[in-house]
């Protein structure tokens, strides 16, 4: 028997936890947590992991709002859509 886990499923447990995490933080905690993940990504390298976890406070902003007001939901559905789109691209380049 060994103890070796798969790479993918890692990352699916990663990405388990870190949804999970962003779901019981506060809305303002939310806010600062995003203020946070961009202003690591304007001033340093981005990394796989670090847009994936800008697009997971995206998806789960949009959640929120969604549920409050579905103009500002729309609108930010619009702009996650749009940095999916191009992380593709620039994933396409690299």
């Amino acid at each position: 028997m060994t103890n070796v886990i798969s790479i993918s499923e890692f990352k699916q447990d990663e990405e388990k936890s870190l949804k999970n995490y962003l779901n019981i933080l506060s809305f303002n905690e939310l806010i600062i947590e995003s203020t946070q993940t961009l202003k690591t990504i304007k001033n340093e390298s981005s990394d796989p992991s670090l847009i994936s976890k800008a697009i997971y406070l995206l998806e789960e902003l949009n959640k929120r709002i969604d549920c409050s007001s579905r103009k500002y939901g729309d609108s930010l559905s619009h702009i996650s859509e749009k940095v999916k789109t191009k992380i593709k691209e620039l994933n396409k380049n690299a």
